[in-house]
């Protein structure tokens, strides 16, 4: 699956908690299981987090891991720029860990 095809996944995934209370609590609860079910792949030992900024005034701030000494890989560097993070509408956030 695409970056993008995935993005696109995960906004109509956004859509349905801004009409669906329960479904929002699902997936805030079990990630993991949500995307899986709307086919997104998830990666194994990773943790998924999904942060509801509906009814919030804050804003958050994701910390990337240090980079390692020497060279740094593409993974690497995806990993300095804090990794995959997707904000979506006003609202939501989704951050890999």
């Amino acid at each position: 699956m695409s970056n993008q095809e995935e993005k696109l996944i995960i906004s109509e995934l956004i859509n349905r908690c801004w009409k669906d209370e329960a479904f929002k609590k699902e997936f805030i609860a079990n990630p993991k299981k949500v995307l899986t079910e709307n086919g997104v792949e998830v990666e194994d030992g990773v943790e998924y987090k999904v942060a509801d900024l509906s009814d919030s005034n804050a804003k958050y701030i994701t910390i990337p891991k240090p980079p390692k000494a020497g060279e740094l890989s593409e993974e690497d560097l995806d990993d300095v720029s804090g990794g995959w993070f997707g904000l979506f509408g006003d609202g939501y956030a989704i951050a890999v860990k």
